[in-house]
């Protein structure tokens, strides 16, 4: 709603985007389509990733690689409060002065597609589980408790069982 409403004003759409953006506060990774701009995908983030990448099928953006990471061993990170304009065929990015931006490309080291799919064991260590706290408000109370009354600068170990 926030970006339609300044899209409607009459902004070019990169500029209406930059100028909700800069309502926005806080961490965010966007995926934006017009019903009015058929067959595309904006995207913007601040601190929270967006992946991109790119095959003869089409692109692809997501939050993490182990999303997108069968489609392409290439991929980029979007640069924080730049726009990548997605189509089919093609992500062109800009800075918010308008200047385009090449992405760095990254390369998939290790095959994405059997990942977590291997046969044989899995050595572990001790599994037991040992709860220190019965209920979840005894570590907010633990929490709350540092906070009012902990030293700057110590180190606090809590729900963890181990004094490191």
């Amino acid at each position: 709603m926030l970006f339609r409403s300044i899209f409607d004003d009459g902004d070019e759409v990169r500029k209406a985007i930059i100028n909700a953006v800069k309502e926005l506060s806080g961490t965010f990774g966007l995926g934006i389509m017009f019903d009015d701009i058929p067959n595309k995908l904006f995207a913007v983030r601040n601190v929270s990733p967006i992946v991109c990448c790119q095959n003869e099928d089409g692109a692809y953006i997501a939050s993490d690689i182990m999303a997108i990471g069968e489609y392409s061993e290439k991929y980029f990170v979007l640069p924080e409060f730049s726009i990548a304009e997605i189509s089919a065929d093609s992500i062109e990015i800009t800075d918010f002065n308008g200047n385009a931006i090449e992405p760095d490309y990254l390369t998939l080291d290790w095959d994405i597609k059997n990942s977590g799919k291997t046969e044989g064991e899995i050595e572990t260590g001790d599994t037991t589980i040992i709860r220190d706290f019965v209920d979840v408000r005894d570590v907010v109370r633990a929490y709350h408790m540092l906070l009012t009354e902990g030293t700057p600068g110590e180190i606090y170990n809590i729900c963890s069982g181990n004094a490191y």
